[in-house]
């Protein structure tokens, strides 16, 4: 028993004094390293920025804007709802089963829009979607629009 404790130790301690040895260590040498001749050109244009910085307040009056309406002006001094069924297409929906919810894919004026019921859209609230046809209130009023 005491050789085999002995033989244990005796690797142990070589293992160790061979692992501080520092006859395998390689000393790097310095590479030649390839140099590029390049030229940058100068840019053809300049930039001027002689903006105002946006994060600092303006104190100057504020802007006026001017919006155009789609409404008509009546001769009794109100005006009328103007609305063009054509400004709006249905194109179908999406229906989940499970949660009863109802998408439609819609284009208002050039804008695609997916919506639900419910919501609301540049004034057009969407009542109900169905396969075939949508129904929207617009400024109270109920409009049927076809699926295309």
């Amino acid at each position: 028993m005491v050789a085999g404790v002995t033989l244990v130790w005796g690797l142990i301690i070589y293992r160790i004094v061979s692992g501080m040895g520092g006859d395998d260590y390689k000393m790097p040498f310095a590479q030649k390293q390839e140099t590029f001749q390049y030229a940058v050109q100068t840019d053809s244009f300049a930039l001027i920025a002689d903006y105002p910085d946006p994060f600092i307040p303006d104190d100057s009056e504020p802007a006026v804007v001017q919006v155009q309406t789609d409404e008509k002006v009546v001769p009794g001094g109100g005006t009328a709802p103007s609305f063009d069924k054509t400004m709006i297409q249905y194109h179908g929906m999406i229906a989940n089963p499970d949660t009863k919810l109802k998408l439609a894919t819609i284009t208002i004026k050039g804008k695609d829009h997916l919506v639900r019921e419910k919501e609301k859209v540049d004034e057009i609230t969407i009542r109900k979607i169905e396969r075939e046809r949508l129904v929207l209130i617009y400024r109270s009023k109920t409009i049927t629009v076809d699926r295309n």
